[in-house]
């Protein structure tokens, strides 16, 4: 509600604040205590006009400043309103984008959590491709040995009958240097 300030009547009225503006249930009851004060001034002024003889332009000049206060008041509650609701629209828009940042976090939260999964499952399948190759790599060597063993045995049996087949090869040699040796004294005998 307006509160005096004291004595003056013409002292600017306190309005008590809310967000953005004044309580327009004040204002309006202020614009009214306006509206009244005006009437009464315009009676008061008729009143004085015929009892102190007061210029009728003075009359009209101060009618005109009430007229001038009322529009000044008319146009802050215009006002007023068009500041409540900007808050409201701006009340929205804020909600809008708090829901858009909740959205946002889920968001994140899933492809972090899918990333780990992948991650996980992407060193899972290294180990096993790697135990994997090392369990062939191993069963391949062994294999490998079996086969150098293999075929050095081969190798060395090669190796037996080549010096088999090189002693018989120089004991035949030998054999036929003999034969020969001894067809030719005997040819010659």
């Amino acid at each position: 509600m307006a509160k005096p300030n004291g004595t003056n009547k013409q002292a600017k009225p306190l309005f008590e604040r809310r967000f953005r503006g004044y309580d327009i249930h004040e204002v309006d009851t202020f614009l009214e205590k306006v509206l009244k004060e005006v009437a009464q001034l315009q009676i008061d002024l008729a009143d004085a006009k015929t009892a102190q003889g007061k210029s009728a332009n003075e009359v009209i000049a101060l009618t005109q400043q009430c007229v001038n206060s009322a529009m000044d008041l008319g146009k802050t509650r215009v006002s007023l309103e068009e500041r409540t609701r900007e808050v409201e629209e701006l009340r929205a828009e804020k909600s809008q984008l708090d829901a858009k940042m909740a959205s946002t976090d889920e968001i994140l939260r899933a492809a972090h959590s899918a990333a780990e999964k992948m991650k996980s499952d992407a060193q899972r399948h290294v180990t096993e491709i790697v135990e994997d190759a090392e369990s062939r790599a191993a069963r391949a060597i062994e294999e490998m040995r079996f086969r150098i063993s293999a075929l050095q045995s081969e190798m060395d049996a090669m190796k037996s009958k080549y010096r088999q087949f090189l002693d018989e090869a120089k004991e035949l040699t030998q054999a036929m240097q003999r034969n020969i040796s001894q067809s030719s004294e005997t040819e010659l005998r």
